[in-house]
Parts: structure tokens; sequence; C-alpha cells
């Protein structure tokens, strides 16, 4: 089969002359055989359509669906990102929680050391495993980042006792 722009062949013209072997049908064979010719023609031309037609509406699909994939992947894959920021500010929130639970000095410089041992995990239910754990073997290793137990903490109202109604003065010479 040709295609729309090369000529088929076998193409004759309506108005060309008959054949020498088509003289031999009469009158009624040749319009007969015009006839048959032109509508050959016709469904060629009508096949040809239809399948550039066709060829453009799987391009098309072929595009769409593409596009769909290409659509799909970026979601999941920014899902994926917003799913583990959320994991992260869990893990770090618990950890920090529980190293000011244990008393830090600094609780930024824990929590990132913590985590830095890669034992604090969530499970399938969104819990945090192993942060108490972490902090306790902090605790242990770097002593220094915690107040000795007992100790008072720098805000006098956290710990529960009023402020005192005397003045600096008063205290400073209660001292001797």
């Amino acid at each position: 089969m040709a295609d729309a722009t090369t000529p088929d062949p076998n193409d004759q013209a309506p108005t060309q002359e008959p054949q020498a072997t088509d003289e031999k049908l009469g009158d009624p064979g040749l319009n007969a055989l015009r006839s048959e010719r032109e509508a050959r023609k016709t469904a060629e031309k009508q096949l040809r359509d239809a399948t550039a037609k066709l060829a453009a509406f799987e391009d098309a699909n072929k595009t769409e669906a593409q596009r769909l994939t290409d659509n799909a992947s970026k979601a999941e894959q920014r899902a994926q990102q917003a799913e583990q920021r959320l994991t992260d500010a869990l893990t770090r929130q618990a950890v920090m929680n529980a190293a000011i639970e244990a008393g830090t000095i600094d609780a930024e410089t824990t929590t990132l050391l913590a985590l830095a041992g890669g034992a604090v995990t969530l499970d399938d239910n969104g819990e945090v495993i192993g942060a108490k754990k972490a902090i306790d073997a902090l605790t242990k290793s770097k002593p220094h980042l915690f107040r000795p137990a007992g100790a008072g903490t720098r805000d006098a109202t956290a710990s529960g006792t009023q402020a005192s109604t005397q003045s600096m003065d008063d205290w400073l010479r209660g001292i001797n």
C-alpha cells in the first residue's frame, strides 16, 4: 500500500483510455471495470485516512498515558518526601522530649547526637521507638550534657517554687 504522499502505481485516472485487453469487455464491461477501479481507489483512500487517524490517536493516547505515568510518579515521590519529613519531625520531637525529661543542658545537641546513632525509628503505628533508650545511652556516654541528679533547674518556676518577695539587697545580706 502506498502512503499519502507517494502515488500508487496501480491507480489509474478515471479519464484514462481503456487498455487493449479491456476493449474485449465491451461498453458494459468497461463501465463495470471503471466503477470497480474507482471504488478500489476510494476504499484505499479511506483506508489510508483511517490508518493515519488511528496512528494519530495511538500517539495521542501514548503521550497522554506517558504524561499520566509521569504525574503519578511525581505525586508518589512528593508523598514519600512528605512522609519522610513527618517521620523525621516525629522522631526528632520524641527524642527532644526524652532529652528534656532526662535533664539535658542542651536539648538541640543532645537530640542531634541521639538521632545520629540511628537507633530511633518509627513503627507501623506511627509510634517512635528507641528515643528513651538513645537518651539513656547518652547520659552514660556523655554525662556532661545532662544536669547531675538532684540539681535544680535554671527556671525557678519550672521546679514549682515561687519567686521570693525579698529584694536582691536583702538576699545578698542573708548570704553571709
